[in-house]
């Protein structure tokens, strides 16, 4: 349940700035979307993305922990 707030709510917000960045800049929604989720050399979106993916394997750790301690304690 974790990871698909997670993700809802990633995508959520990426339309969203992706709408602004669409209406600010006059373009198209699929092109903005593309824009933000381009991994491009030399801008510092790599340390983004090493955010998303701690933010993303965090709630799976965490969930799974859960659960081990939770079968742990029935036993």
């Amino acid at each position: 349940m974790r990871v698909f707030m997670f993700l809802m709510i990633l995508t959520i917000l990426t339309v969203l700035v992706a709408s602004i960045d669409a209406f600010i800049y006059k373009s198209d929604l699929i092109t903005e979307i593309l824009k933000i989720l381009s991994f491009a050399p030399g801008t510092n979106k790599w340390m983004v993305y090493i955010f998303l993916f701690i933010g993303f394997i965090y709630p799976i750790v965490a969930g799974i922990k859960g659960k081990l301690q939770k079968n742990g304690m029935k036993s």
